[in-house]
């Protein structure tokens, strides 16, 4: 049996862990880490869609997202 964590928007898989393995989990390329419950590329998405001073996951201008604006 396995744990999966999904993106909150599109559904791909973030991180995978195994029961029987306790401690053992796959993450995706996609994964941003710290349980951030999106994926990257939903997260460059809401960046380039958003602004800063709206966002609703970060703080302009310490956001940990802010170099995400850029990519397309």
């Amino acid at each position: 049996m396995t744990k999966i964590i999904s993106c909150n928007i599109c559904g791909c898989e973030l991180v995978q862990g195994t029961i029987d393995t306790p401690g053992n989990y796959t993450t995706s390329p996609y994964y941003l880490g710290e349980n951030w419950p999106i994926c990257r590329d939903c997260m460059v998405e809401h960046c380039n869609y958003t602004n800063c001073y709206g966002c609703q996951y970060g703080k302009y201008p310490e956001c940990r997202f802010l170099s995400l604006k850029q990519l397309q």
